[in-house]
């Protein structure tokens, strides 16, 4: 049970609605789905649907604002980034199943979902559910739609529409490429005076892109030098920076009493897994997370 499931379980929700299928189903709340739950849904609208209405429930993740994952997600600007994202989900989730990938060639990425160990491999509708999403999230990362294979070469989505193909024998591995390269970014110029201010606010912004100061430097429009010399006048320093924004990311959710359990803040604030995030908080604030919930969430 883990908060990457009950988030996956409300898109699925979301995503009957938006076919207008009524498969049964029991409410996803909080943290706690259990894994037979979710099999035993994905199971029946295979049956009786196929795997078209599997893989279109994915088209539900546009349309999920409110979800921090899912909006941590969103915020990827490449298909490697919304994978390296969607990895440190699983990290801090403990799902029993995992996404392997692999860049093939420049914009070509080969994904398959696998079980952690031997006795807990996936089924077939549990990896088109989690591989469409990541194709749909991957789509919004890069702006345009992708091509999408199956390893015997039959084409599964082609200009963002989902495909009817035949899944017999499918090793739960999908191919899926750029047509054209992501668009130019060109950076706007920023005020040097308020030059850390306004890395710190790129930084909280996005806490769960792993930030380089290259990053910093293509985003306000100054070269890394220039940036680290205006970290060094604030007496600031670019891990610094990252840590206080990670730190005080946290801090806001975890006030929230209604918000996000502390696993799932964990990977919202930046942390690499969740033995990180309560070491450096802790160290930092003086008392664990949970204390802190505890304290002052309200």
């Amino acid at each position: 049970m883990n908060f990457a499931s009950a988030v996956m379980m409300r898109l699925v929700a979301a995503g009957l609605r938006k076919q207008g299928i009524d498969v049964a189903q029991r409410k996803a709340k909080g943290a706690h789905v259990p894994l037979p739950q979710k099999r035993d849904v994905l199971k029946r609208l295979w049956e009786k649907h196929g795997t078209l209405a599997v893989l279109r429930l994915s088209d539900a993740a546009p349309d999920m604002p409110s979800e921090p994952v899912v909006l941590a997600l969103r915020q990827a600007t490449s298909v490697s980034d919304l994978l390296e994202r969607w990895r440190r989900v699983e990290v801090f989730s403990h799902g029993a199943h995992r996404v392997l990938s692999k860049e093939l060639r420049p914009g070509c990425f080969q994904l398959q979902h696998v079980g952690r160990s031997a006795s807990a491999q996936p089924s077939l509708p549990e990896s088109l559910l989690v591989l469409g999403v990541i194709t749909r999230l991957s789509e919004l990362a890069c702006g345009q739609p992708l091509t999408v294979k199956l390893p015997d070469g039959q084409v599964i989505r082609r200009d963002g529409v989902w495909q009817t193909v035949g899944i017999e024998g499918w090793d739960q591995t999908i191919s899926i490429t750029q047509t054209t390269s992501n668009s130019l970014h060109i950076p706007a110029k920023t005020d040097q005076t308020e030059l850390v201010a306004v890395c710190k606010n790129l930084l909280l912004q996005d806490t769960v892109k792993r930030w380089s100061v290259q990053d910093l430097a293509s985003e306000t429009g100054v070269s890394s030098r220039t940036l680290q010399r205006r970290f060094a006048e604030k007496d600031e320093t670019f891990s610094g920076l990252i840590s206080k924004t990670r730190l005080e990311k946290a801090a806001l959710y975890l006030c929230d009493n209604e918000g996000p359990g502390l696993a799932e803040i964990g990977f919202l604030a930046g942390y690499s897994d969740q033995a990180h995030f309560s070491r450096s908080f802790t160290q930092n604030v003086g008392t664990t997370p949970a204390e802190y919930k505890q304290n002052f969430a309200s």
